[in-house]
């Protein structure tokens, strides 16, 4: 009696060790893989196969127990990727393509997609990254000993060298192209043009002088449609990221050399050659802070150039060029100087003005003067009665020609 209790309490153990196994496992419990197959069967009878391609997928995934439907999920999702990957391919959608072939574990024509895709994004470090792990993944073992209903069903797979190579020559490639793009960006044709039309610019206040200059700046801004000194600095950024994501430490060490080289030269010319533009100087600390140096190093680089723009906002004040005074003061972040600039700029309008504004008074006062004189209103009527009896005498005599009334005589003399 005693064995018996002790073989009922076994099983009981066993039992909940069993439950408990399961239970820890993380795959997908029989029913949820029988659901999707069964929603994946429905899909493929509507005609969505790639929504169908999908629920396949997922019907395959591994479970505690035998995966019932797995094999013929497989079969299903190899036979749906095939024309769905090469419909994407013909419309130029590599990246669909891939994903297609991958779920119907054509991993050959996957990995030639994935390869297509890089090739028309090839200064995207991230997806170099990307798939970098991805052919690394392929290569290990457990790749295809858990692809193994799928590869029976597929045929087998290797990693093509050829593509790996390919990828692993990506880096020394991208970090190339993007110094080639970097000093196409920072274009000194546009750098001066944009300096000469700012220093020839009038102040914004003075309505004629703007008007006059503005073909100039039209002409300009058609020429240079976008902010170069942005470009040059998203190209410096993809620099950097080529070398954080080569595994060449060497390469690593070149990139961020030529990286603080180029930061270097560019804060030099934007601060001593192009610094009559403020947007330049505003630009110039925008690369500082794209260093690596810390906080307080940075912070005191970009004093330096706030002090030039200081410099030169006195300077343009000095001169009376109160509206590139306050620009200056604008992006040294001196708030107070650039609203006492705007304000003094105002109050010159204004002086400016009053010239013609006194004028205008003048002329109005006039008219109501030579409005209000009864003598001269009386002289106009009496004008307008002897108009008024020739032009009676004319309708008489049926002249067409010179027909007008005498409420239209009157108006015309402004009586």
């Amino acid at each position: 009696m005693k064995r018996i209790q002790l073989s009922l309490l076994s099983i009981a153990v066993l039992s909940t060790i069993a439950t408990l196994a399961q239970a820890d496992c993380g795959g997908a419990s029989v029913k949820e893989v029988k659901t999707a197959y069964a929603q994946a069967q429905k899909l493929e009878a509507q005609g969505d196969k790639a929504s169908a391609l999908g629920e396949y997928v997922q019907a395959q995934e591994y479970t505690c127990e035998k995966n019932p439907v797995e094999l013929d999920a497989a079969k299903r999702a190899a036979a749906l990727a095939l024309p769905l990957g090469s419909a994407a391919e013909q419309r130029g959608d590599w990246d669909a393509a891939f994903r297609f072939y991958d779920d119907g574990a054509h991993f050959s024509k996957a990995d030639n997609a994935l390869v297509m895709h890089l090739r028309a994004s090839p200064d995207d470090p991230r997806a170099f990254e990307s798939a970098r792990a991805h052919f690394e993944n392929r290569a290990l073992p457990a790749f295809a000993a858990n692809n193994a209903v799928r590869l029976g069903i597929t045929g087998a797979y290797q990693v093509n060298p050829k593509h790996v190579a390919e990828i692993l020559a990506m880096p020394a490639k991208g970090i190339e192209r993007a110094l080639q793009q970097e000093t196409a960006a920072f274009n000194e044709a546009y750098l001066r043009e944009t300096v000469q039309t700012i220093q020839s610019r009038p102040d914004s206040l003075d309505v004629a002088a703007m008007q006059r200059a503005m073909p100039a700046l039209q002409a300009h801004a058609q020429k240079w449609p976008n902010d170069l000194l942005n470009e040059s600095r998203a190209k410096l950024s993809t620099l950097r990221q080529w070398g954080s994501v080569t595994r060449d430490e060497s390469l690593s060490k070149s990139v961020e050399s030529q990286f603080a080289q180029r930061i270097e030269q560019r804060v030099q010319a934007l601060t001593q050659r192009y610094n009559g533009a403020p947007k330049f100087l505003d630009a110039a600390m925008d690369y500082e802070r794209m260093t690596h140096r810390d906080a307080t190093q940075t912070e005191a680089r970009v004093a330096q150039i706030k002090n030039v723009a200081i410099k030169l906002a006195n300077e343009a004040r000095s001169k009376q060029r109160l509206t590139l005074a306050a620009e200056y003061f604008d992006v040294a972040g001196a708030d107070a100087q650039a609203q006492a600039v705007r304000e003094q700029a105002k109050q010159a309008a204004m002086s400016a003005m009053q010239p013609s504004i006194d004028a205008m008074q003048r002329q109005a006062d006039a008219l109501r003067a030579q409005y209000s004189d009864p003598a001269k209103i009386k002289a106009m009527q009496e004008q307008a009665a002897a108009m008024r009896a020739t032009l009676q005498q004319q309708q008489s005599t049926h002249e067409p020609k010179n027909r007008k009334s005498a409420a239209d005589l009157e108006r015309e003399l402004g009586l």
